[in-house]
């Protein structure tokens, strides 16, 4: 309603602040509750030391400390929702030129950082890392891999201890309910909603109501037959990205998900979850798992071969 003048008639009770809109300053009032000081949001380690005295510029909105006043200005564009540096290509507007240079690639298509592993490209580093890390369970230090991200993360202790591993980022912003803690106050206020049950975006079609601006755009594609994403190898098309990503690992060879009662690998996680939820197949001759009731059957058999007393 107000989105096309300069009115704001949301005041902040706390400092004054107005906003334009009713859940801007309901996002907004998560910082007077959020405890302080910041704290690192890596389970794996607690190595920061940064004092007050090494962020000499806070931000008047949030607190959040900077090294350098160039730094507080960019953070500050956030809160102001100034938006200085556009796309050539699409119009589409952001708050730093690095956000720009990293979206242009979206239009070219190039993928410079592939997986080693999988061959997957990607547009950016961290994407890759936190591919390797996720899918393939590959430590970053060392690169060497493991069966699940329990292993990898108890692995990344020893690199802890010895200096070679640390947390890529502080997360100042922290949640009062769970101590959870964000990087970026977007996350943070995105987050909040999860613990306050509301949900102020909603479909246009259905009227189904979700807590992100993204999930309603990746929601809209149920209303619609346009299937943009498709398979490079067997080309078959998708509604969502990451429904061809789940569909991807169908042509790979590799099977990073094993079962630890059987055996069993599996391309996919879910394959897995549900191989997980099956009854187990024992066999009553030997604590051998097998799969499925076909494969006990063929194991159960050698057993009957092996044994003299069936020949008599």
């Amino acid at each position: 309603m107000f989105s096309h003048t300069d009115e704001r008639p949301h005041k902040c009770p706390e400092c004054g602040k107005t906003f334009k809109e009713k859940r801007n300053l309901s996002q907004h009032m998560v910082f007077h509750s959020a405890p302080r000081p910041y704290s690192c949001s890596d389970p794996l380690t607690q190595l920061h030391t940064d004092s007050s005295d090494d962020r000499p510029y806070s931000c008047s909105d949030c607190g959040r400390g900077f090294r350098q006043k160039t730094h507080l200005q960019q953070h500050q564009l956030r809160h102001s929702g100034e938006k200085p540096y556009s796309c050539t290509e699409c119009g589409k507007r952001f708050v730093r030129k690095s956000n720009v240079q990293r979206h242009m690639l979206s239009h070219t298509g190039d993928k410079p950082f592939s997986c080693s592993v999988c061959d997957r490209g990607f547009r950016q580093k961290d994407g890759l890392m936190r591919h390797r890390r996720k899918q393939h369970h590959t430590c970053p230090v060392c690169e060497q891999r493991f069966h699940d991200n329990h292993s990898l993360d108890e692995h990344l202790q020893e690199h802890v201890q010895d200096g070679s591993f640390r947390c890529p980022e502080q997360a100042p912003y922290i949640c009062s309910a769970c101590g959870r803690s964000f990087r970026w106050m977007s996350h943070f206020q995105q987050h909040q909603l999860s613990h306050s049950g509301e949900r102020p975006y909603s479909c246009s079609v259905c009227g189904l109501k979700l807590r992100k601006k993204s999930q309603v755009k990746r929601h809209m594609l149920v209303h619609s037959d346009h299937r943009p994403y498709s398979c490079s190898v067997c080309e078959k098309t998708f509604k969502g990205k990451h429904t061809l990503q789940l569909h991807m690992p169908v042509h790979s060879q590799d099977k990073p998900f094993s079962c630890s009662d059987c055996g069993a690998r599996f391309k996919r996680k879910s394959d897995l979850v549900r191989h997980s939820k099956n009854p187990k197949h024992v066999c009553s001759e030997c604590p051998t798992h097998c799969p499925d009731k076909f494969r006990l059957e063929q194991h159960r058999n050698s057993h009957t071969t092996s044994d003299p007393s069936h020949d008599l």
